[in-house]
């Protein structure tokens, strides 16, 4: 079997797979001869179905199948052995080869492939992202207060004014400590995909989304969040080569302690906010053992690990902003 590549651009690839008849043969064979042993067909004994029968009713599945996964293991090896980066899988190429699909005949397939771009980035202390310090007006604060006065009329532990003055501080003050640094780490993970411009082959990934997620979402649907997949897929890429570059691990304890936070915010969900400390970790237990909860939580503390290696390199910078002025960020 000759595989052989065509470089479109810097992304893209158009892989020809040539398979010659003994390149399939062996399991086309086998194929059958699996056949003949399972098939059950009256007047004759299991497995003693004529191999001319066996050929006649499933000779065409037969080499699809042998011919199929001869291709697929080839393009393992080749994409092994190339060492190429790719993103998803090979899709098989638009423009396709007319060829008589009969046992014994070369066949020739062509694939399409797309690489991940190199990710080059450096980050120093020129590069600058504001960490906002966010004033809040009277108005808000008195509409929240007037919530408070509003839930007291029933109470028998009634606030006082200046009580409902100090929780209504409170509270604002952590939502918007919240929302401030969940801002903070979009500027950062936005300054370093800015930075490191990366080009991705956007046709080919539209192609291969809709072919993986057939059946689960419409074309339509994935072009109407296909911009945010491909900002998030920039970052993913980004975060990859940083975690390199800084030398970030993930360690068990680390994946761990996320469980047991996900498990605190569930118990808090449904008013325990300070659950047994066993009944945490058998929680987080649990979710550890799930794998794609696993890999969720990786991920989660990969990213805070990576966008608090940026904050060391770059410039944070305090500034102050209204809280209207900072709602109509974008």
């Amino acid at each position: 079997m000759k595989i052989t590549s065509k470089k479109v651009d810097d992304l893209n690839q158009v892989l020809t797979v040539n398979v010659a008849a003994d390149d399939y043969a062996d399991a086309r064979k086998k194929k059958l001869a699996e056949l003949q042993r399972k098939a059950e067909v009256p007047g004759f004994r299991k497995g003693k179905v004529p191999a001319s029968m066996i050929e006649k009713w499933y000779g065409e599945s037969a080499l699809g199948d042998a011919v199929n996964n001869v291709v697929g293991e080839a393009l393992q090896n080749y994409l092994q052995e190339k060492k190429l980066e790719i993103i998803g899988e090979p899709l098989p190429s638009e423009e396709k080869v007319d060829q008589e699909w009969k046992a014994g005949n070369d066949f020739v397939f062509n694939f399409d492939i797309a690489l991940n771009p190199k990710v080059e980035l450096t980050l120093d202390k020129k590069d600058e992202v504001p960490a906002y310090n966010i004033s809040v007006g009277d108005a808000e604060k008195k509409k929240l207060a007037d919530v408070y006065k509003a839930q007291q009329k029933d109470a028998k532990e009634p606030l006082s004014d200046e009580e409902i003055d100090k929780k209504v501080a409170e509270q604002l003050a952590y939502e918007y400590e919240q929302a401030s640094q969940f801002r903070l780490e979009k500027d950062i993970r936005d300054l370093a995909v800015k930075k490191a411009g990366l080009k991705l082959p956007e046709k080919f990934l539209r192609r291969w989304l809709i072919a993986a997620n057939e059946g689960k979402f419409t074309p339509e649907q994935i072009d109407k969040d296909f911009e945010g997949f491909l900002e998030d897929y920039r970052w993913q890429l980004v975060m990859a080569e940083l975690t390199r570059q800084f030398e970030i691990k993930v360690e068990n304890d680390d994946l761990k302690e996320e469980a047991k936070n996900f498990a605190r915010y569930q118990y808090s969900m449904y008013g325990i906010a300070t659950p047994p400390e066993d009944a945490l970790e058998g929680f987080a237990k649990n979710i550890l053992q799930d794998q794609s909860n696993l890999q969720r939580l990786f991920e989660n503390v990969q990213a805070r690990k990576v966008i608090a290696a940026i904050k060391e390199k770059i410039t944070v910078k305090a500034k102050k902003i209204s809280a209207d002025k900072f709602r109509e960020l974008k």
